[in-house]
C-alpha cells in the first residue's frame, strides 16, 4: 500500500483539487450535514465541503497529511476535526 505521508503528496493534491469540487458537486453536501472525507490526504474535498456549509471529519492514515490539512482548515478559520486512522477500520453500519 502505498503512504501518502511520503513524498510530496502535496503536488498531486494540488492537481486534484478539481476533482474535489466536481465530487462534491455531485454529492450536494447540505449546510449542517455530517461529511466524513475518507482518505482526505490534504483535506481538498474536507475544505470545499465545510466551506460550503458541512460539519466536516477528514479521516487519513497519514500524519503529515493531516497536519497539513489541519493547517489549511485553520488558515481558512474552518471548524474541521481531523482523525488519524484507516478506512480499513471503519466499523461496520
Amino acid at each position: 500500500m502505498a503512504d501518502g505521508g511520503t513524498g510530496k503528496y502535496e503536488l498531486a493534491a494540488e492537481q486534484l483539487a478539481l476533482v474535489a469540487e466536481v465530487v462534491l458537486d455531485a454529492a450536494k453536501p447540505v449546510s449542517g450535514r455530517r461529511t466524513l472525507d475518507l482518505a482526505c490526504g490534504t483535506g481538498n474535498a474536507a475544505l470545499l465541503a465545510a466551506q460550503r456549509g458541512a460539519q466536516v471529519t477528514g479521516l487519513d492514515a497519514a500524519p503529515r497529511l493531516l497536519e497539513v490539512a489541519a493547517g489549511r482548515s485553520a488558515d481558512a478559520g474552518l471548524d474541521i476535526s481531523w482523525i488519524e486512522g484507516s478506512m480499513l477500520d471503519l466499523p461496520p453500519q
